[in-house]
């Protein structure tokens, strides 16, 4: 008989096999949460932003890692992609990635236009009339609960319309 490598381990005796493999499955998912939620329990990927206007984005999660950027804009919207900590791993509209701190971020989401014919519409309909042009790089303060289908309610600068999603940076597929 063939001796099991030290990582695997056989069931306690008098253990039923189908118990110990509900064991395991379990505590494979217990390791595996912190894939989909983060040190803080909240689930990653998901969108925050830039809570001022010059903010050190370094290499790994600490001030002792180099900085990498320094992001000069209150309100961009990041996606934050892995935890450490008190460390977010955020990346940007263009795909730069980088290590944060925490209280660098905050939970009042944005959008902002990538699209270079940026549209404010006056419905969610599909019909809707544009009622203002939208530079790119545009940040738009917004509520999730106001996105519906394929569209989402914003104040731009005292306007208020839809802009839709396919024009902005700021939102997860499912949202």
């Amino acid at each position: 008989m063939r001796k099991l490598p030290n990582s695997i381990k056989s069931p306690p005796k008098g253990t039923p096999v189908g118990l110990f493999f509900l064991l395991c499955l379990l505590a494979s998912f217990l390791l595996s949460a912190d894939l989909v939620y983060g040190a803080t329990k909240r689930p990653v990927p998901r969108f925050v932003s830039l809570r001022s206007n010059e903010i050190k984005m370094r290499v790994g999660p600490g001030r002792e890692y180099p900085v990498k950027w320094v992001l000069q804009r209150k309100g961009l919207p990041v996606k934050v992609i892995a935890e450490y900590d008190t460390w977010r791993q955020i990346e940007c509209h263009d795909g730069t990635s980088g290590w944060i701190h925490q209280s660098l971020l905050t939970g009042n989401r944005t959008l902002m236009i990538t699209h270079e014919k940026g549209k404010l519409l006056s419905s969610a309909n599909r019909d809707a009339h544009g009622i203002a042009k939208l530079a790119p790089l545009t940040l738009l303060p917004f509520k999730l609960k106001d996105c519906k289908s394929d569209r989402c309610y914003v104040n731009a600068f005292g306007t208020k319309g839809w802009v839709p999603k396919n024009q902005v940076w700021g939102l997860l597929d499912d949202e």
